[in-house]
C-alpha cells in the first residue's frame, strides 16, 4: 500500500536533537506516513542514536561521502514512495497535527500542489516566536488557496523546509534541489515550485525551527557565490511585479548577510544592484547607516528578541 507522506529526515551532526525530533514525527496524529533518515556522514553519534530508537518502519540510507544538504534531500527523495513528500530537518519539530492539517488541505484544495504552514523560530535562550507572515488577523487558524505566494513572502515566509509538503510529482517536475547551492537552497527551491504550482496554506505555527546555529552564512559561502542565481529568475519573468520585488527583497537580505559577515566587496556590489525604490525606509536605513549605527541596531534587535519581541524592517 503506497503511504500518503513520506517523511524525509536529512541528517548531519545533530546528536543534541535528532531524538526530539523523530518523537514529534511518530507522535504525528495522522499515522499514514514511511520514515526516511538520510545520513551524511555524521561524525557524532546522531546515527547512533537514531537506531537505538528501534522504529519499526525507519529506513536509513547512508551517504559514503558527506554531499550537502541538498544532495542528502534528493536522495530521500529519489527513495520515497508517498503521494506526498514533507521533509523535517533534523533540528526541528513538529507539532502533533501537523500531517494531519496538511492531509486536510490536500482534501480541501485539489488543485494545490504544495501544502504549507507557519511556523515558530525557537532562538538559543529557548523563546520561542511565530514567525508570523503578512495574513490578514482573520484568517488566522484557517486554511485557503495563496493567490500570490511570492507577494505575500515578503518579510516572514510563508512556510519552511520543515513546514511544507509537496507532491512528490511537483519534486520530479523541478528536479528537486540544486545541489550546487550550498547557502539558500530552501529559496530557490521555493522559487521553482511557486513559479509553476499553487501554494494551499494553514495560517497557524505546526512546526518549530531552530535558529541562530551553527549552520549559519560564512564568508566562506558568500565569497565562492555559492547564492541563487536571482537575476537568471529576473530575466524569465520580468513581468511578474511581486516576484521581481520579492527577488529584490532577497538582494536586500544577501547584501545584508554579506555585511554581517565582513564580505564588504560583496555587500557593496549587490547593494548597488538592489532597487531602492522597492524597500521599505527602515531597510534603506539599515542599508546605508554608518557601521556603528547598524551595529548598534543590531544588538537591540538581538535584545528584543531574547525577550520575546520581533523588531523586523518589513513594514
Amino acid at each position: 500500500m503506497i503511504p500518503l507522506f513520506s517523511v524525509i529526515v536529512p541528517l548531519f551532526n545533530k546528536e543534541a536533537y535528532i531524538v526530539e525530533t523523530l518523537r514529534s514525527i511518530m507522535n504525528q496524529s495522522c499515522q499514514d506516513f514511511e520514515l526516511i533518515v538520510v545520513d551524511d556522514c555524521s561524525t557524532d553519534n546522531s546515527l547512533k542514536l537514531v537506531k537505538s530508537l528501534q522504529i519499526p518502519t525507519i529506513r536509513i540510507i547512508c551517504h559514503k561521502t558527506n554531499k550537502g544538504l541538498s544532495a542528502t534531500r534528493n536522495t530521500g527523495a529519489l527513495q520515497a514512495k508517498g503521494e506526498l513528500i514533507t521533509m523535517l530537518d533534523a533540528d526541528d519539530r513538529w507539532h502533533h497535527d501537523f500531517l494531519s492539517s496538511i492531509a486536510k488541505m490536500v482534501v480541501d484544495f485539489p488543485k494545490a500542489s504544495i501544502f504549507g504552514t507557519g511556523f515558530n523560530e525557537i532562538y538559543s535562550n529557548g523563546k520561542k516566536i511565530w514567525a508570523k507572515p503578512k495574513i490578514p488577523f482573520l484568517k488566522e487558524n484557517s486554511s485557503f488557496i495563496i493567490r500570490d505566494f511570492f507577494k505575500n513572502s515578503l518579510g516572514m515566509p510563508l512556510y519552511c523546509m520543515s513546514s511544507v509538503a509537496y507532491k512528490k510529482t511537483t519534486l520530479e517536475e523541478v528536479e528537486g534541489f540544486d545541489e550546487n547551492i550550498k547557502y539558500s537552497e530552501d529559496i530557490d527551491f521555493f522559487i521553482k515550485i511557486n513559479l509553476k504550482y499553487t501554494s494551499a496554506y494553514h495560517c497557524a505555527p505546526l512546526s518549530d525551527v531552530r535558529v541562530g546555529g551553527s549552520e549559519q552564512m560564512t564568508v566562506v559561502k558568500l565569497t565562492h557565490q555559492l547564492l541563487p542565481d536571482l537575476d537568471k529568475y529576473e530575466a524569465g519573468n520580468a513581468q511578474n511585479t511581486s516576484f521581481v520585488r520579492y527577488l529584490n527583497f532577497k538582494r536586500y537580505m544577501y547584501a545584508m548577510r554579506y555585511r554581517q559577515s565582513g564580505a564588504y566587496d560583496h555587500f557593496y556590489q549587490l547593494r548597488k544592484n538592489t532597487n531602492k525604490q522597492m524597500l521599505t525606509f527602515r531597510q534603506l536605513i539599515l542599508l546605508h547607516s554608518p557601521k556603528p549605527i547598524y551595529n548598534l541596531i543590531r544588538f537591540v534587535k538581538k535584545q528584543a528578541l531574547y525577550l520575546g519581541i520581533r523588531l523586523t524592517s518589513f513594514d
